[in-house]
This record gives C-alpha cells, structure tokens and sequence, in this order.
C-alpha cells in the first residue's frame, strides 16, 4: 500500500559530488529543498530541520545510481490522507535546483520502508596494470573465506564476510575488469563494497594487479 506522507525521492551522485561526506549531502539537500519551496514537514524542537530519512549511506568516494530519500510531505487539511504535493509536482520543483553531480531518477510514493531492504547491487570498475587474465583469482577469492579485520560497536575483529555476498560476476576486457556485486544491506547487516575490496586487495597477486578502482551503486534492493 502506497505511503502518501512520504514522498520518495530516488537520485544519482556523481561526479565531484561522489567526494562529499554524508553529512554534507543531507545539508546540500535540506537547502536543495528549501529552495525549491516543496511543503516538507519539520521536525519539532529548538532546532526544527525538514523531516527526510536516507537509505543506505554511501561512503566517501562511491558513486550511486540508486540514492533513495524519504521527504515526509505536508498533508492538505481539507482532504485527509492528501499531501500537497504530488510525485510530479515534486519532480518539477527540484529538478531545477539540482547541482551537477546529482540527477533526478524518480519521484513516487513508497510501498514500502528502508527497513525492509535486503541487498544492494555495486558495479566496480578495475584498471589493470596489464592485460593478464585475473578473472579466475577474483572469482576463486569472491568463493572462499575472505577474511577481514572490520571494526564495529562490537568491538573489533577478524570477521569472513563471503557469507555476506549474495552473488557476483567477473569479466575483464584487454586492461579492464568489471565486477558486479550483490551485497547483503540490512540494518543490522550491512556489508560495504569497500570492504569486499580490501579483502581482495589483502591477496598480494591481486593488490599488484590492481592499478585503480572504482565503486557505484546501481540498486537497492527490498524484501518481495
């Protein structure tokens, strides 16, 4: 059943705008909103800020293709369960105000919430030092115990994170390797690509092939 108090705004970072911290994307589109006079509800308080979850934040340096933020919309008093703004009227009023680096995918009201997100989806593009094949290292390493030293609230350890990746492709073209994968990102199990990279890059042969990296989302996933 669609939500109406919540508009869900899906958008792609790019570009410089991949460098920026989380916190600076929130404040980028608080102001974004802001200016674009959407009728967003306010949080209560001494400090009132426009009411928006982010799904899933992303890392500095990680592109994305599938940002998704929940806008909770002022409702029209005369007609209950109305917002003000529809998903179009939305989309007319922020496209013009977007920067470059962010782009507009989608506007909608959402079925569904960020707690029921399963997986995510990352494509990583690999520049080679040469063109010897390594598909079959990566594949081999992305199918066995990759052991990691992650730090969490829990304390910090050596942890296999291979149970964590959901699925995964590997092809390479003359100097250039494309790998795909589908990486578990519930709220209490979340796995970065990052981190799928430093456990690849703990393996010597393949930390001496790679000679640049980069990480972009492509989708998020939720429970069917």
């Amino acid at each position: 059943m669609e939500n109406k108090n919540i508009i869900r705004f899906k958008f792609s970072k790019k570009c410089g705008l991949k460098y920026i911290s989380h916190l600076d994307l929130q404040r980028a589109l608080t102001r974004i909103i802001k200016r674009s006079r959407i009728p967003v509800r306010y949080t209560q308080g001494f400090n009132p800020h426009p009411k928006m979850v982010f799904a899933l934040p992303l890392g500095v340096g990680t592109e994305s293709e599938c940002e998704l933020l929940d806008v909770y919309m002022v409702m029209d008093e005369a007609r209950p369960n109305v917002p003000l703004y529809t998903p179009l009227e939305f989309k007319d009023a922020i496209i013009p105000n977007l920067p470059q680096g962010l782009g507009f995918i989608d506007a909608f009201y959402p079925s569904g919430s960020f707690n029921e997100i399963t997986t995510a989806d990352y494509e990583i593009i690999v520049d080679l030092k040469s063109e010897e094949s390594v598909c079959d290292k990566f594949e081999k390493i992305l199918s066995s115990p990759l052991i990691v030293f992650k730090k969490s609230k829990a304390g910090d350890r050596d942890v296999d994170i291979q149970p964590m990746i959901k699925g995964f492709s590997v092809e390479q073209n003359a100097k250039v390797l494309l790998v795909n994968l589908k990486l578990m990102a519930a709220q209490n199990n979340y796995l970065s690509p990052e981190l799928v990279m430093t456990g690849l890059k703990n393996n010597q042969e393949i930390n001496d092939a790679i000679d640049f990296y980069s990480i972009t989302r492509t989708n998020i996933n939720f429970e069917n």
